[in-house]
């Protein structure tokens, strides 16, 4: 899979929605990065940070996806303009069901289990994934993956045949 074409494929599914909400919505990509992944699963863990970002940033705002190499890594940030999440919250946004806003719920804006699932869809690829924010500034998800992925999921090694 090429990083490029996947985070195009990325923007333009949310486009639509961005252009409604009046936010600038970007991707660009360092080189041509060819990566040996799922290309479901991580656009479903790039668009799950892509939809948070799209639901936190303010009209005139603006979400960025850059994906690059670095080493022997793929990384992709996404980078919004958006409400930002307070340095004590931070550490919780991974967890299950944990929502920035506790008024919130899976009718007013998600069930708290994108984040989770993001992580869970990068680990599975041998990768990891890192968020840093400022209030009223905006956030940033970034994405790091090994460029040859393990060949099985890490609990696949636990399993011993009898």
């Amino acid at each position: 899979m090429y990083l490029g074409l996947l985070l195009d494929q990325v923007t333009g599914t949310y486009r639509s929605q961005a252009e409604h909400a009046d936010i600038m919505l970007s991707s660009a990509t360092i080189g041509d990065i060819e990566q040996e992944a799922d290309p479901v699963r991580l656009r479903q863990a790039v668009g799950n940070l892509v939809a948070n970002a799209l639901r936190f940033t303010p009209a005139g705002g603006s979400v960025r996806i850059d994906g690059r190499r670095d080493g022997d890594e793929i990384v992709i940030d996404v980078i919004d303009t958006g409400a930002g999440i307070a340095a004590e919250d931070l550490p919780k946004v991974f967890d299950r069901f944990w929502r920035a806003e506790q008024s919130r719920n899976r009718h007013t804006g998600g069930s708290g289990l994108g984040l989770p699932i993001v992580r869970s869809l990068v680990e599975a690829h041998g990768g990891t994934v890192s968020a840093t924010s400022t209030l009223d500034e905006g956030s940033t998800f970034t994405l790091r993956l090994p460029l040859c992925p393990p060949l099985y999921p890490p609990e696949a090694a636990r399993v011993t045949a009898s």
